[in-house]
């Protein structure tokens, strides 16, 4: 808008991406109506801009600019464009709904198949990985790629390092507190590290940002809700039995904005010096992460959610109810457990 405002020369003004939704006049220094047009974010919605040319007695044709902003909701699709794409839109399919919301009290299956992919496509024996949408689902039926920006929302390369067993649990150690509170109240515990020492359903922020809450596959280990940071993870085996040992050096998988330090659950977690970060990289894909789960998922072609419980919290009872409060405070009453 500012741009309209103090610009001469413009006809119309695209905007988009900022959340908000605007659809007026701006006035330009030569005092021209700028039309400024701003469906928001999410493609919830779309600019539509008509022109209109008139022409007069002088041979000069005048140009009207009709903007307006229509909800996507509103629109009838096309039956020709979907019916000639019909058989790519049935190839590749979801047989139950995912949901971020599982993720936050243990192991699910929306965070199964992210785990599941970057294991695939990296060939790492261990992967990281968060819920990086707080609350999304990716309905059941056909797969689409918008479907794949709610899996994995930002343009991260998926790099493989080398990590020792010890590093690996100080990983894990920071991204569990940074997630979860140590649970002693039977009662009124919470499972979530809420930002307010006393929760509710009008003050639910999370403390920190859910994409640090890094669960692990590839690994069997379980933690304890009861225990500060430091002592909640214990590690018992990798995944295939094999025995997990905190001198040994293993692959793990990891976006690249963990590989560069962001969370600080390599530096500050795993205690590796930020300048030693890159010497760890053994290798990077040379396109963003959600480019490769699209060609793996294509080649699935039909995706049906498991849940890997290779984790879990204990003591489990205890972690169960004070999970229940805290799902409640962050979805509502309506919430249950494996809602999808």
């Amino acid at each position: 808008m500012k741009v309209a405002a103090e610009v001469d020369g413009l006809d119309l003004v695209l905007m988009g991406h900022d959340h908000q939704r605007f659809l007026s006049e701006v006035i330009s220094p030569s005092g021209k109506k700028v039309p400024v047009v701003n469906p928001a974010n999410n493609a919830r919605a779309i600019g539509v801009i008509d022109f209109v040319f008139s022409g007069n007695s002088s041979g000069k044709d005048t140009l009207s600019i009709i903007p307006k902003i229509l909800d996507i909701d509103s629109l009838t699709p096309s039956r020709s464009y979907l019916a000639r794409f019909a058989d790519r839109l049935s190839s590749v399919s979801v047989t139950d709904t995912l949901s971020t919301r599982d993720a936050f009290f243990g192991p699910s299956a929306f965070m199964t198949l992210l785990h599941d992919l970057q294991l695939e496509i990296s060939g790492a024996q261990i992967s990281f990985a968060a819920p990086l949408s707080f609350d999304a689902s990716i309905v059941a039926g056909p797969l689409r790629v918008s479907d794949m920006f709610t899996l994995y929302k930002y343009e991260n390369m998926l790099y493989t390092m080398k990590l020792t067993g010890r590093e690996i649990k100080d990983y894990l150690e920071m991204a569990y507190d940074l997630w979860t509170v140590p649970v002693s109240d039977g009662e009124n515990g919470q499972l979530i590290r809420f930002a307010s020492e006393k929760p509710s359903l009008t003050d639910n922020r999370l403390k920190n940002p859910s994409y640090n809450f890094d669960s692990a596959a590839g690994i069997d280990y379980t933690v304890d809700i009861t225990r500060p940071q430091g002592e909640k993870i214990t590690i018992t085996s990798l995944s295939d039995g094999t025995p997990f040992n905190p001198d040994s050096t293993y692959t793990v998988a990891v976006n690249s904005y963990r590989a560069n330090g962001g969370g600080d659950l390599l530096t500050l977690g795993a205690g590796i010096l930020a300048q030693e970060l890159p010497s760890r990289v053994i290798r990077a894909t040379d396109k963003d992460l959600r480019y490769y789960l699209i060609k793996a998922v294509e080649k699935r072609r039909v995706i049906s959610p498991r849940v890997e419980t290779n984790w879990k919290f204990v003591p489990e009872k205890l972690a169960s109810e004070a999970g229940d409060r805290s799902r409640h405070l962050l979805f509502g009453a309506g919430a249950s457990r494996n809602q999808k």
